[in-house]
């Protein structure tokens, strides 16, 4: 008799008996070797634990030994060991997106091999009312595999059999799954005329049934609170929806197949600005969800994820996602991109030292054609801090940030790192920026978080590299804070925007001009806030002649011309939600207004708003 793991062996012991019995075994056609002897003239059985080969034929003999007697062989008794079948199968299903927003379904199988020398793996999907097929044939002692084409919205179960030349193990079976609906993938959502258009892709099977569904305001995971706008024929891509609510909308399409379905992530959409004199299109964005750094006036657009370790840096351009560069463990990114007249971009990063424990060096990164290489500047700290990059007219970079107590400066306008130290006092955790005058030299901002503080305070980088300290009039109330953001403007002069809290619990925005001379306006009020939302965004950007500027506070847009003339309206109303990510000026001085477009939903892709004046 005999199981997959243990043989019993027993015999008729001869007439004349035997002092004890030696079992010799042949295992796969070889020699005879001795097994066990086994004493006792009353031993007639013996239990076998050896480790056998799987599908091998094991053959028994035994003879009796008295003395230096020794019996006659008893005849030879065979047996052919099973294939141990594999254990503890499981099954789960999933999904993959690819960068290009392409969604395929997914099932992994995992197994304990338990069988020793099988010469394969054979797994086989049971889909409820299609029978059994063969999916794939693996190597021996293979434990893992998936599947890239289950059946979509299938009742599945796949059984896994070892393989031994022509025999096989019993099939061990997984637990039974669902394989979910491959959920449309939104491309756009354009608008023209008070309608919107949607375009999206399914891949996988083709759907029964497609629905548009939407709803007023945020996104939410609860698809009960979205409405049904229409329902479509299963290939269905594209819808044109009139009559909508004015305001910000959230749209999903929803896919049918199999009394299953499968829901997109959402799509937000918000009303073009209502800006005085200027119209804004906009392009329907999608990549995975990250902090951005920058946007080019070109339409370049470099980021990192947020959802994916380590963290890629990639760069956007005009919608097409690129996977570029992957920081080290232990990397901090140190600024936000700047543009060179080529519009490759460059930023910093402290990364730990490897001969200094405690230390990080920091590197400049630029992005030449397809590569990306790093230099380092000779500059190294114990506490990595975020800085300001800026590109000058001449190709020269910048580099700001705060160390010790004060700003530091670093340019290659040598062509090689220079290092300076501003001056001015850093101020802890006070606001702080930095940006080029027109004619591209340095100005560095600090706000303050003292008490009864009645002056902003500017460092000024001379022609000659010298800096010197400015003041700027702002009346900070007590117990209040400030923070600004600075741009060029014509003929060397430069623009700061300030918020200001005041004593009645409300925040100003502030705008203050430093002319040709160093000194500064008294300023002009843009606008009063009874809160700053969370999540606001308080951004400025100038364009590349600086005749025109830009400031984006809450949901509000106010826009300067070259005469200094300013003009106001609401802009974007998610922008108090998830605020706009950046702000940029084309080389043709029209306006981008880059945002979120809504929430990543389940999968890792981000939808977009970019806003282009027109």
């Amino acid at each position: 008799m005999g199981d997959r793991q243990t043989l019993y062996l027993s015999w008729i012991r001869p007439a004349q008996g035997a002092d004890s019995y030696q079992i010799e075994q042949s295992v796969g056609g070889g020699s005879f070797t001795v097994l066990k002897t086994v004493s006792g003239a009353n031993s007639d059985s013996f239990i076998s634990t050896s480790s056998y080969p799987d599908d091998g034929q094991i053959n028994f003999r035994v003879c009796g030994i008295s003395g230096s007697d020794r019996t006659a062989y008893s005849n030879v008794a065979s047996f052919r060991m099973w294939v141990r079948a594999p254990g503890n199968v499981n099954a789960w299903a999933g999904q993959d997106q690819a960068a290009d927003g392409t969604i395929a379904n997914k099932v992994e199988l995992t197994w304990t091999r338990n069988a020793l020398t099988s010469t394969g793996v054979r797994i086989d999907r049971i889909v409820s009312g299609s029978g059994t097929t063969t999916v794939a044939t693996l190597s021996p002692g293979s434990t893992f595999w998936r599947d890239m084409a289950p059946v979509e919205g299938s009742s599945t179960t796949y059984t896994v059999t070892n393989l031994c030349g022509t025999a096989a193990s019993d099939p061990a079976w997984s637990n039974g799954l669902i394989v979910p609906i491959i959920p449309p993938v939104i491309a756009s959502v354009v608008p023209s005329g008070g309608t919107l258009t949607l375009t999206w892709s399914k891949s996988g099977a083709p759907a029964d049934q497609m629905a548009v569904l939407f709803k007023t305001g945020l996104d939410s995971t609860y698809l009960d609170s979205y409405s049904t706008l229409a329902t479509l024929a299963g290939d269905a891509t594209t819808y044109t929806a009139a009559g909508l609510p004015a305001g910000y909308l959230s749209i999903r399409v929803k896919a049918f197949k199999d009394g299953q379905s499968g829901v997109s992530k959402a799509w937000s959409y918000a009303p073009a600005p209502t800006v005085p004199g200027t119209s804004f299109g906009i392009t329907s964005w999608s990549f995975p969800s990250a902090n951005i750094f920058a946007l080019s006036s070109s339409g370049r657009c470099l980021a990192q994820e947020t959802l994916l370790s380590p963290p890629r840096v990639f760069e956007v351009e005009n919608g097409t996602y690129a996977s570029n560069f992957t920081p080290q463990g232990g990397d901090s990114i140190a600024s936000a991109a700047a543009f060179d007249g080529s519009q490759e971009p460059h930023f910093f990063l402290w990364r730990p030292s490897s001969s200094v424990s405690g230390q990080w060096d920091l590197l400049h990164l630029r992005r030449q054609g397809t590569a990306w290489s790093s230099e380092p500047t000779g500059r190294s700290t114990t506490t990595p801090s975020m800085g300001v990059a800026l590109m000058d007219a001449s190709n020269n970079l910048h580099f700001i940030y705060a160390a010790g107590s004060t700003y530091q400066h670093l340019t290659n306008a040598s062509g090689s790192w220079v290092f300076s130290d501003t001056g001015l006092a850093s101020g802890g955790s006070a606001p702080w920026a930095a940006s080029l005058d027109g004619t591209g030299l340095v100005r560095v901002f600090a706000g303050s978080t003292t008490a009864g503080t009645i002056a902003g305070r500017v460092a000024a980088r001379s022609a000659g590299g010298n800096w010197t300290i400015e003041t700027v009039a702002i009346a900070f109330q007590s117990n209040r804070t400030s923070s600004g953001d600075m741009v060029a403007l014509p003929n060397g002069r430069l623009g700061l925007a300030a918020l200001i809290a005041n004593a009645a619990s409300t925040t100003e925005c502030w705008w203050f001009e430093r002319e040709t001379d160093g000194t500064w306006s008294v300023g002009q009020k843009l606008g009063t806030y009874g809160s700053i939302y969370s999540g606001a965004a308080f951004m400025l950007a100038a364009s590349p002649d600086a005749s025109r500027a830009a400031v984006f506070l809450n949901d509000s847009l106010f826009l300067r011309d070259a005469a200094g003339t300013w003009t106001s309206g609401t802009f974007c109303p998610i922008g108090y939600q998830t605020g706009p990510l950046t702000l940029a000026f084309t080389t043709q001085n029209k306006l981008k207004v880059l945002c979120k477009g809504g929430s990543a939903g389940y999968y890792f892709l981000q939808p977009y708003l970019l806003y282009e004046e027109q």
